[in-house]
């Protein structure tokens, strides 16, 4: 696994349930029609924002000092049950000393990337969120997981959600999670050191160089935002016969196959008209104060 980014790191935050962490989020900016501004969201599943009871508040590192807490109500909040996905307006509430970066929609897995790509399996993915255990005494510390997708996201072999949440199209990784990552990114990359076609297919498995560069365009090496984790398959395991212990009992434990909710989900999230809204007010302030500022 290459070194990821520090921008990886720093684009998540952690949603915080009566004053505790328990899941996690990350932002995500969508430009202005121009480029020259952004409008920033807090992005996580539905789950995790709004299926337990208790206050809600996002916590935030600034550059100096202890986390800092962003209260985030139910009305503050829009969401998709359907895809098990939640999205906050931040950009007021985010300031110049926070610490924080966040993930482009430029940078969005798209089913037209997927397929000029040639995303398959194999193709290696990574996360970044809360581990409960060590989530940092006065600042949020994140975490990553590692590991490699397994299925593709598909209308036609819908998977399922979390609990009660339908299936839908998602990408399955084999790669361990646990609770407190629910709402994690999840990002895809490949380099010239990961990818098999590289390979010759003969006994040697020598390096044919003449495939690795495909005509234009190429997507040889990337990093891509391929969407939001949001569960994981649970395996039946029985306790052994032997075991002082609740001999022959089955217990569910989480496996290493984790669900994604693909990245294009979030775009169709941001679409809706109450952050459209949104948009164009704020926009229509940063114009006038261009203009003001102007003359």
């Amino acid at each position: 696994m290459p070194r990821i980014r520090p921008e990886h790191e720093r684009c998540v935050f952690f949603l915080l349930k009566n004053g505790e962490p328990n899941a996690t989020g990350f932002f995500v900016a969508r430009m202005t029609m121009r480029g020259t501004s952004a409008h920033f969201y807090g992005i996580t599943n539905h789950h995790a924002a709004q299926a337990s009871p208790g206050d809600t508040a996002i916590a935030v590192n600034p550059k100096v000092g202890r986390r800092r807490p962003i209260p985030a109500e139910d009305h503050n909040w829009h969401w998709s049950i359907q895809d098990d996905l939640s999205a906050i307006d931040l950009t007021d509430s985010l300031t110049a000393d926070d610490e924080f970066s966040y993930v482009s929609e430029g940078s969005f897995v798209t089913k037209p990337f997927m397929e000029r790509a040639g995303i398959a399996i194999g193709d290696e993915v990574f996360l970044v969120g809360l581990f409960i255990p060590e989530a940092g005494k006065d600042r949020n510390v994140a975490s990553g997981r590692f590991g490699s997708l397994s299925i593709l996201a598909s209308d036609d072999a819908p998977v399922r959600g979390y609990d009660s949440y339908p299936p839908r199209p998602r990408f399955v990784a084999d790669m361990r999670s646990r609770p407190g990552y629910s709402g994690s990114p999840v990002f895809i990359y490949r380099s010239a050191y990961v990818d098999l076609r590289a390979f010759a297919d003969d006994d040697t498995y020598s390096v044919n160089h003449g495939t690795l560069a495909p005509a234009e365009p190429t997507f040889d090496t990337f990093v891509r935002f391929l969407g939001v984790d949001c569960a994981q398959y649970n395996e039946p395991t029985m306790v052994p016969k032997e075991s002082p212990h609740i001999p022959g009992a089955m217990l569910v434990l989480p496996s290493a196959m984790t669900m994604i909710i693909p990245a294009w989900k979030i775009s169709e999230l941001l679409d809706a008209p109450k952050f459209e809204e949104m948009r164009n007010a704020r926009d229509a302030i940063r114009r006038a104060n261009s203009v003001a500022n102007a003359t």
